[in-house]
Parts: C-alpha cells; sequence; structure tokens
C-alpha cells in the first residue's frame, strides 16, 4: 500500500490503519486513525513527519517506543493544522516507566494550536509539558482526557482554556490539586468568568485530590464566577477532596454525581431530582445541609432522597418550607428520624405531594400530625417503622377495639397513625409494607377512601385480623373501595381474599403473593383484570368465576404447584368455553410445563411472550408438551429463565414459526440445541450463564441476524453486504 503515493483516503477499521507499513510515504494522506510506534523503520516515530495533510482524529499509541524530545519531535504534529483530536498513549502494563524520558517524549509531541480535543492515557511522567502550560498555545481546546497517568502530579492550569467544554481526570494517583488559574495569569473577560464553556467535569479515582484551586486575589479583585454553563459533574472516589468549587453558583447544572468524596454522602442530583445518601463515616447531614438547601432552591428540585444517615434525627422543616417546587420527599433507612414536638406547627413544603418514608424512627403520631400539614399528598408509602403499631383511617377507631388488648397496647398516644379524614378525598396511592404487628383498627376498613386507585399491602401479617375477628359472623360487606385499580397484597386467606375483591369491578392489576393459606380465589367480580400475578401460594389450587375475566393480558403463576387452570371435564365445547379467559393473554410467566397442554396452548391465540423461569424438578418437556408449543402461533419472544433442573429444550422448538427472540438464561443443564433446530424466523438469541458447550454451539450460528452469548454480540451481516444495501436503496 506504500507504494500508492497520490492516496488522500484510506476507508477502513483504526486497526487497519495502524497496519500500514511506511505510511510515510503517502505524502497526501488525509486521514490516519491510528499510529503504532514500533522499533522497527516502517513504524518510527517519524512516519507521521511528512503527513501535512492528516486531518480528522489521530492515535498514537505505544509511545514508550520513543526514547527522547527530539525522536518525538520529528512526528511533526505542529505542522497538522488540519487535525482536531489527538490520542497520544503509553502501554499501561509496562514496568521500566522513566518519568524524565515520558516527560521529554511528551514535550515533543507539540500539537497545532487549532486542536480541540486532547487524550492522554497512561503517560508515566510527573509535570505537565510545557505546550499544555502556556497560556496561548492551545487556545482552541474544548476537550482534555488524562486518564491512568498515576506519577503526573503538576497538572496544567486548567483554567486558561476559555473554549474548554470537557474535562475528565481519571486515575491520576499523584495528583493533589487540579489548579484552576491564578489571579496574575488571568485575563479578564466580558463576565469575569472561569470555564465560561465547560459543559462537563468527570473527576475519577484520584486517591489524592485535595481540592480545586480557585484563584485568590485580593480583596479588590475582578469578582470571579466560574462553570457558567456547567450542566454534567462526577466526581468518584475522591477521598481526600475536602475543597469542591462553588457548584452553587451553576444555574444550568442538570445532573451531579458525588461518591467517595471526602467527609460528602453519596450526592446524586439528576432531572430535577437529587439523592443523598449516607455511609458509616458520615452519618448526618449537619454538614452538607446548606448546599442540599442551595440546590433545591436553585433547581427548582421536584424530588428530594435521603437515605442511609445512621444518626439523622430530624429535619429543620423550617428550612425546608423554602424548596417551593418540592413535590416528592423520601425519607429512607433513618433509623432515629423523628419529628421533635416543636416542629408540628412548623411550613414544610407546601406543594408535597408524595411521601415515602421506610425503616425509620418516626412514631404514628408523628406522621399523623405531618400529614395533616400535607393539603396535596395522593402519594403514600410507609415501611418497616418499628414505632408506628397501628393504623387507623379518618382520625377515627371504631367498633370494639378500644377494649381489646391490641388497641391497649398498640394505640396508645405514640403508636396509632391516623390517616385525616381531608386525606380520604385525596389520597390515590397507598403503600403499606414490612410491618409484622401492624394492626387495622376501623371496621369500615378502606371504604373511606374513595379516590383510592393503587393499594399495595405486603408483609403486614396481622394487619386485617382485629377487622376479620369483629366481622367474622358477616359476609354481605365491602372491605375496599370500588377505585382500586391496582392491588397487591401478601398473608390472604380464602374470606379475606374474597372480602377484598368482591366489588372491585374497576380493578386492572391483582398481585397476591405470599398467602399459604389460600386455597381459592374468586374472580367473578374482576371484569376489568388486564395483569393476574399470584406467587408462592402453596395450596391455591383454584380459580373460580374466571369465565367473567375477558381482559386478561399478562398473567405470572409462580411456586403455586396445585393450581391448575380449568379445562372443564365436560365436552370440549364447555372446555373451550372454561378457557375463554386466555383469548387475549399477551404474556405468560410461569414455572409449571403442565400449562402446556394442547388445549391451553389453543387457547391463546394472542399469546406473543412466554417466559419459562425458576422451574424446579423439570428436566425436560414430554412430547406432548412440545407438541401443544406449536400451537402458540403468535408467539413472538420465547425465554427460559433459572431453570436449574433442566437438561433440554422442546424438541419441537423449530416449530416456533413466529419466534423472533429466544433468550436461554442461567440453565446451565442445558448442553445444546435442540436437534433439529431453531425456528426459521428467529432474529435474536441470547444466552448467558450457561453451559460451555452450549455458549460454543451459540456462536457458531450463522442463520440468526444477532447472536448474544454473556451479552457479547455477534452480527452476521458483512460490510460488503450493508453497502450493497445502501446503494440499492439510493437508486430507489
Amino acid at each position: 500500500m506504500n507504494n500508492l503515493l497520490n492516496l488522500r483516503h484510506f476507508v477502513a477499521r483504526a486497526e487497519l490503519h495502524a497496519k500500514i507499513a511506511g505510511v510515510g510515504r503517502l505524502k497526501f494522506l488525509q486521514e490516519l486513525k491510528e499510529f503504532r510506534v514500533g522499533k522497527t523503520k516502517d513504524f518510527q516515530i517519524k512516519q507521521l513527519k511528512g503527513l501535512r495533510e492528516l486531518g480528522g482524529s489521530l492515535a498514537i499509541y505505544n509511545l514508550e517506543n520513543v526514547g527522547s524530545r527530539e525522536e518525538s519531535w520529528n512526528a511533526g504534529l505542529r505542522d497538522k493544522i488540519y487535525m482536531h483530536d489527538l490520542l497520544l498513549s503509553w502501554c499501561k502494563n509496562r514496568f521500566d516507566v522513566s518519568s524524565v524520558t515520558e516527560a521529554h517524549v511528551l514535550e515533543g509531541l507539540h500539537p497545532h494550536s487549532a486542536l480541540k480535543r486532547l487524550h492522554i492515557t497512561s503517560y508515566g511522567g510527573i509535570c505537565s509539558p510545557t505546550w499544555l502550560s502556556s497560556n496561548f498555545s492551545l487556545t482552541s481546546l474544548e476537550s482534555i482526557y488524562l486518564d491512568n497517568c498515576t506519577k503526573w502530579e503538576v497538572l496544567p492550569s486548567l483554567g486558561q482554556f476559555p473554549l474548554l467544554k470537557t474535562l475528565h481526570l481519571i486515575q491520576l494517583s499523584a495528583s493533589t490539586e487540579v489548579p484552576i488559574m491564578s489571579c496574575g495569569d488571568w485575563t479578564e473577560s466580558e463576565n469575569n468568568v472561569i470555564f465560561p464553556c465547560l459543559e462537563e467535569l468527570v473527576v475519577r479515582d484520584c486517591p489524592k485530590l485535595r481540592s480545586f484551586a480557585l484563584p485568590q486575589c485580593s480583596s479588590n479583585d475582578k469578582g470571579f464566577h466560574s462553570f457558567g454553563c456547567l450542566r454534567r459533574v462526577n466526581i468518584y472516589n475522591c477521598p481526600q477532596l475536602i475543597h469542591l468549587p462553588q457548584f452553587g453558583e451553576m444555574t444550568s447544572l442538570s445532573t451531579m454525581s458525588l461518591e467517595g468524596v471526602g467527609s460528602f454522602p453519596h450526592f446524586r442530583l439528576f432531572m430535577r431530582a437529587l439523592h443523598i445518601k449516607g455511609s458509616v463515616s458520615v452519618r448526618t447531614l449537619d454538614e452538607i445541609l446548606p448546599l442540599v438547601l442551595t440546590y433545591c432552591r436553585l433547581y427548582g428540585l421536584v424530588k428530594l432522597t435521603i437515605a442511609s444517615f445512621l444518626d439523622l434525627a430530624y429535619l429543620p422543616w423550617e428550612i425546608f418550607s423554602q424548596l417551593l417546587s418540592l413535590e416528592m420527599l423520601v425519607i429512607v433507612d433513618c433509623p432515629r428520624f423523628f419529628l421533635p414536638s416543636y416542629s408540628y406547627d412548623q411550613e414544610i413544603p407546601s406543594l408535597l405531594k408524595k411521601l415515602v418514608i421506610q425503616e425509620c424512627g418516626i412514631t404514628g403520631k408523628q406522621l399523623s400530625h405531618l400529614l395533616l400539614q400535607l393539603p396535596f399528598l395522593y402519594f403514600l408509602t410507609i415501611g418497616s417503622c418499628p414505632k408506628i403499631a397501628s393504623f387507623a383511617v379518618g382520625g377515627l377507631i371504631t367498633g370494639n377495639f378500644s377494649s381489646s388488648a391490641s388497641y391497649n397496647h398498640n394505640c396508645t398516644i405514640d403508636g396509632l397513625l391516623q390517616i385525616p379524614s381531608d386525606l380520604l378525598n385525596r389520597l390515590e396511592y397507598l403503600c403499606i409494607e414490612d410491618f409484622p404487628d401492624l394492626v387495622l383498627l376501623c371496621n369500615e376498613g378502606f371504604l373511606g377512601f374513595i379516590s383510592l386507585k393503587t393499594l399495595h399491602i405486603t408483609g403486614c401479617p396481622q394487619f386485617f385480623f382485629s377487622i376479620m375477628t369483629e366481622k367474622e359472623s358477616s359476609d354481605s360487606w365491602f372491605l375496599l373501595p370500588p377505585s382500586i385499580q391496582d392491588l397487591m397484597v401478601t398473608h390472604m386467606d380464602n374470606r379475606l381474599m374474597s372480602l377484598m375483591l368482591s366489588n372491585l369491578t374497576s380493578l386492572s392489576i391483582l398481585a397476591i403473593s405470599r398467602s399459604p393459606e389460600l386455597t381459592s380465589i374468586v374472580l367473578h367480580s374482576c371484569t376489568s383484570l388486564e395483569t393476574f400475578i399470584v406467587e408462592k401460594c402453596a395450596r391455591l389450587s383454584g380459580l373460580d368465576g374466571v369465565g367473567s375475566l375477558c381482559s386478561i393480558k399478562h398473567m405470572r403463576i409462580f411456586e403455586c404447584p396445585s393450581l391448575a387452570i380449568p379445562c372443564g371435564p365436560s365436552s370440549p365445547d364447555e372446555q373451550n368455553k372454561d378457557l375463554y379467559f386466555l383469548l387475549q393473554l399477551e404474556k405468560l410467566e410461569i414455572d409449571n410445563t403442565s400449562f402446556f397442554n394442547t388445549a391451553i396452548c389453543k387457547s391463546l391465540p394472542s399469546l406473543q411472550h412466554v417466559v419459562f423461569f425458576m422451574a424446579k424438578n423439570v428436566r425436560s418437556f414430554t412430547e406432548e408438551q412440545d407438541r401443544a408449543l406449536s400451537h402458540l402461533t403468535s408467539l413472538h419472544i420465547l425465554d427460559f429463565c433459572y431453570c436449574s433442573d433442566l437438561i433440554s429444550l422442546p424438541k419441537e422448538l423449530h416449530r416456533l414459526s413466529s419466534v423472533k427472540k429466544l433468550s436461554i438464561k442461567t440453565c446451565p443443564g442445558v448442553l445444546s440445541l435442540p436437534e433439529k433446530g431453531l425456528p426459521a424466523s428467529l432474529h435474536e438469541l441470547y444466552v448467558s450463564n450457561c453451559s460451555t458447550e452450549l455458549k460454543e454451539q451459540c456462536r457458531k450460528i450463522k442463520n440468526v441476524r444477532c447472536v448474544y452469548v454473556d451479552r457479547h454480540a455477534s452480527k452476521f451481516i458483512s460490510i460488503c453486504k450493508m453497502l450493497r444495501l445502501y446503494f440499492r436503496n439510493q437508486k430507489k
């Protein structure tokens, strides 16, 4: 190729560019994506000297093979006026690093002043080259990436690059300071702004970094401002960093993440949502609270999450009242958090619409008072708060609960959570989870919640005990309002489940789990049901009233070994009628092969997605089940997941003529694909955490468009074929 002396463009992958021997002969070459410095003459760095027409991007690797400044100067980078992107890289895992030599080599790699993007990786020198430290050397620079330069101690003054938009400092193990600029070097601009164009700042894995050195001027300084356009900040694993830039001045900031930074907690700002997470060493919000409030006021935050502060006792609501745009507050894993009595009358964020409190030390009484001050609240989640022991609706305790032992124990002063009466008209979402001893003290149940659409009560085995005892002799009452559309419950028995569902004609999602006493579910009233999930109900054997279901689109059945879909014992016509509820089903998730019979599969004309997962004691599919699967004529996606006992896939898998995507995940016993192959319609195959034999077989498949083995894709569309398709479309 080096005989093509007039060659200007070489359209190929970067690794092919790097293989051109004696590339220096191609004087008119305008693009060289990659050059790897070697010891032989044809790959010495001086090959680049005469290539003055090079433009675009150039990556130079193996710079450890360059021995002096004079040698690197012969690359002639300063003469390449059309080059905008430059990558300078040394071998990462080398042992004979000479800091002095590498500093000299980098000094000789002086690029042209028109350079816009500079990336230096694995440089072993201690200091910056003069061309990166001079005020007037690289005035057009827009991006700087310094990566894995573990000995680099003295970084350049980065504030001297007025057009800089992106700055990444990664694995700079020896750097202690990021110098922005000294006042003496600063040239006054129209708005006195340092980093006027910087949009992205990423600093990661810099264990000795302690500060960002901003200008320290006298009292008569020009009034510096910094980072006026900054949008994204990511600072990670910088344990010694104690001084951060004044991000509070950055009105354009939309994404910010701090993790493992000095004494700061995990801090993440994204899309007007702020998440703050403590740790063993960061147990309270005292030091960071002013910064938090600055961000909340400045960026109009709508969501604030405070998590894992082990010593956080209370929040200063008088300050939080300034957060006028805050709509959602989440407090999680703050075991000492409570509301002191003097905070009850304080004004809290007036627009708060969503409240989540989990694993906190707040009492029922304190939360009751808090709810009184939230006139716009419609979303409430409470979970695993041990000082909340009982639950009353509308501020009333009805029935004979006041004389019961449960009332005397649970409802005295602090333990009782009373939902305010005015909240009953507004609350649309209520989630109560993981209260092993929580009891409901209202014989009207949840009927007062006239606007409630979503109700999740999970991990609360005693919740309905008192009310069920009170109403033991009556079956003619309703427990939930008819407005419920999404219901998730655990620890059900037949009577309680029947009372819950008896009037829910608008219910579209029903999820039942962890109910070992449940043997039957009555579904006559659930005429709008679209999603039906039942898990870990070992004794469940019957679904009564399934004939009333005509809108089911998604069904998930897991660890319900006694449950069988009713197929009707009489004539074939009656059998089909029993299965009418399956006609609209689009997605089925199951762990039991007994569902794969001909009668059921023929009743699934709309089924598009089947997930067969976590099946126990299922080694293979029977011949009848194989034949039944062929009746799934609309099936597009088939998944086999976490089936540890499965040793073979369905033998007639190839007959599923509409399947486009097949996934086999964590099925270690499956050693091969079916002998008769895969469906001809298959476009995508995903295989992960499976046997070596199966993965090797899948890698060799040529008639499937995309094969993903352990998340690595093999696409069997050649470049030539793609070009033919492109030019064919251009002609059209």
